[in-house]
This record gives structure tokens, sequence and C-alpha cells, in this order.
């Protein structure tokens, strides 16, 4: 399946990058890859990403600050980052913290143009 090629291919390129995973707009996995891990932690992690998501749409919407494309966040070890795609999908990288957060946004945001032209 060509999506799940764009997300091996997110994860191989770079060392520092664990888990990828396509979710659409109820939090449902479409297809996540993994370098290491439970892949069921990963899925879950994005599903939760989906509610943070949704709770930022809504305060931008109020705020009149236009849409939210992306956003990140760090804990010990560890960073996460969304990317919205189209119709209520949204991609969910977790990378390691040695990696420049703009070069794994940049990433994320390659395969994310990738899958939104196949959504």
């Amino acid at each position: 399946m060509i999506l799940q090629r764009i997300l091996d291919a997110l994860i191989e390129s770079s060392p520092a990058f664990l888990a990828a995973v396509l979710l659409d707009y109820e939090g449902e996995t479409v297809v996540a890859a993994a370098r290491s891990g439970n892949d069921h932690d990963y899925r879950v992690l994005g599903a939760y990403q989906g509610i943070y998501l949704r709770d930022l749409l809504r305060a931008f919407a109020r705020c009149e600050m236009g849409a939210v494309r992306s956003f990140w966040m760090e804990q010990d070890g560890a960073r996460v980052l969304t990317h919205t795609l189209s119709d209520g999908y949204y991609i969910v990288l977790v990378t390691e913290t040695t990696i420049p957060v703009g070069l794994a946004g940049d990433r994320v945001a390659n395969a994310g143009e990738e899958l939104r032209a196949l959504l």
C-alpha cells in the first residue's frame, strides 16, 4: 500500500525517527510505521494527539487565528510532532529529542504533501 510506503520512508529517513502514524478525523489509525517499541502505544498516542488537535482547532477558531498546521510537544527523551492534512487526517511523528525540531517538521510536512495528494 502506498500510504504505508510513505510512512516507512519517513521513518527510514532518520535514525532519530521512532514512529509515524497516519490517523483519520476520529483518531483511528489508517497506517503506522515504527522503528521499535509497541505499535499499539504509538496508535494510542496518535489518538490522543487528535484530541489535542481538536482542542487547538476550537481555540484557534474562537480567537480567529486561522488553521492549525502543526504542533509539537516534548518530554524526557522523546518529541511528538502532529501535522494536519485534509479532511481531518493528520500524521503523528515520534522522534528522539536529538534531532532539530525544524528538520523533523520539514520531513513530516513533506510526507504530508505526498499523503495529502492520495487522500
